[in-house]
């Protein structure tokens, strides 16, 4: 089954916060979990995250262009996708999303 093994989100905004750059480096696929306060962002983060996988979803009922920044917005996700049995693990990098709210999807 393929894992993520990094995340990067740089440039967004929303209410009164922003992410300059945060990278999530979950070491292999290893589990994680996100601990933030009430109102902290998280159902933001998880949304953003997703625009990889599920390009022009809202977030709540919101466009995903509301959440860029003036300067160029990324999230990416690196995954390790399976190898054969005799094989080592690929990596793949999928990205979405720029100032103009065009997303892009690249292997």
């Amino acid at each position: 089954m393929p894992k993520i093994n990094r995340i990067r989100l740089a440039n967004f905004r929303w209410a009164s916060q922003k992410i300059d750059h945060l990278l999530l480096d979950f070491y292999g696929g290893a589990n994680a979990e996100l601990c933030l306060e009430n109102g902290g962002g998280k159902t933001v983060l998880e949304r953003l995250i997703f625009q990889c996988v599920c390009p022009g979803a809202k977030v709540s009922s919101i466009p995903i262009t509301d959440y860029l920044s003036e300067k160029p917005s990324l999230a990416a996700i690196e995954w390790i996708l399976d190898g054969g049995r005799n094989e080592k693990p690929q990596h793949y990098l999928d990205r979405c999303g720029d100032v103009q709210g065009r997303h892009n999807r690249r292997g």
